[in-house]
């Protein structure tokens, strides 16, 4: 079954505007004040990082020509399963996501990459960009990332 803004219920209307309100709350500067424009230009300019780097280090970047959300890029590590991915990424002391959004800890490819087409859906990884991710923290997962690709 599917969802239809358009017909449900008052409460359900009341529930998406609890969901904008807590997701407008990821931007939330430090002293409280509401910046979301800087914040995602900060989002997309990390992710421009770890894009660069991933192709570098021979992985792709999945949607790259099309527009992408700043805060969530997918990345693909060709022969490397999205699980060993999680595991290692782990064990590192990142945290990353494999499958859909909707279907958190799942580790089966996510059906959209795979309706989408993409070669080796199974190799994804997911990352999010939070407005407390640093430039220290995208270094690291480079690091990680590199390090990781050149075990394959």
């Amino acid at each position: 079954s599917s969802w239809n803004f358009a017909s449900s219920s008052a409460t359900s209307a009341s529930r998406f505007g609890e969901v904008v309100r807590l997701a407008r709350g990821l931007y939330q500067l430090p002293d409280g004040e509401l910046d979301t424009q800087q914040s995602l230009a900060e989002a997309a300019r990390l992710r421009e990082r770890l894009d660069a780097a991933v192709e570098a280090a021979g992985g792709e970047v999945i949607a790259r020509d099309v527009p992408r959300l700043p805060a969530i890029a997918g990345y693909r590590m060709p022969g490397r399963s999205a699980t060993a991915q999680l595991i290692r990424f782990d064990g590192m002391g990142i945290a990353v996501s494999a499958g859909s959004a909707c279907s958190s800890g799942s580790l089966k490819a996510s059906p959209v990459l795979t309706a989408m087409g993409v070669d080796g859906a199974g190799e994804v990884i997911r990352v999010s960009i939070g407005c407390e991710t640093s430039e220290e923290d995208v270094n690291r997962f480079i690091a990680s990332w590199q390090e990781l690709a050149g075990k394959i």
